[in-house]
């Protein structure tokens, strides 16, 4: 299929626990007269991107850094739409106003147990600052290769085990990954769907 003709409720569905109540979302997308249609927009870009994600995870499965690329690239996409920011620069701060601003709490919590650095679990900033490293390290150096997450979110009061294999030194410095792939597109998916809710209620356009 060409992304031209994906099925936004389709990418969309878990965002909103079944196909149906993504349907009535995005056709009541389609129905307003808003110009532009922002709150559209942001799910249309998320959807696509996330999307092209899900195919490079099929033809490159294990290497999570690349799909992480296109999350962030969602994350500052959508962040910048809601904010209505016109430059070419910050994209570190929207990215980072993304998780902070428009995702939820129990993302944000989940986020604050994703990654250990040093056997000490990152805050939630901390690991919006790793995603983003990673980010740059393929955008900007091709690095895609050196990160592994478990194929499920692991406990956090379970410790790794030498099953999970994802102990590894990033950058020299020893991190262990807890979160998985899924809840990292989850956690993206919930945030942008949340950003054009946002955006459709009068009280919480920023």
């Amino acid at each position: 299929m060409h992304i031209a003709h994906i099925n936004y409720s389709e990418v969309l569905e878990s965002a909103f626990g079944d196909r149906k109540e993504a349907e009535c979302y995005v056709a009541s997308l389609e129905d307003s007269s808003a110009d532009p249609n922002i709150p559209a927009i942001i799910v249309r870009q998320a959807a696509r991107l996330v999307w092209l994600s899900d195919r490079v995870g099929g033809v490159a499965k294990g290497r999570p850094a690349l799909q992480i690329l296109f999350f962030i690239m969602v994350a500052e996409a959508v962040s910048k739409l809601f904010y209505k920011y016109q430059g070419q620069a910050q994209s570190k701060a929207y990215v980072k106003k993304f998780f902070k601003e428009l995702c939820s709490d129990k993302h944000r919590a989940l986020l604050s147990k994703a990654v250990k650095r040093n056997g000490i679990f990152m805050t939630t900033d901390d690991c919006v600052d790793f995603l983003y490293k990673i980010r740059c390290d393929v955008a900007h150096e091709g690095r895609y290769f050196h990160l592994s997450l478990p194929e499920s979110t692991i406990p956090e009061d379970r410790p790794l085990t030498q099953l999970d294999s994802l102990g590894l030194y990033y950058d020299d410095v020893r991190v262990e990954p807890y979160i998985s792939i899924n809840d990292l597109r989850q956690i993206i998916l919930e945030g942008s769907v949340r950003a054009s809710q946002l955006l459709m209620s009068p009280a919480g356009a920023p």
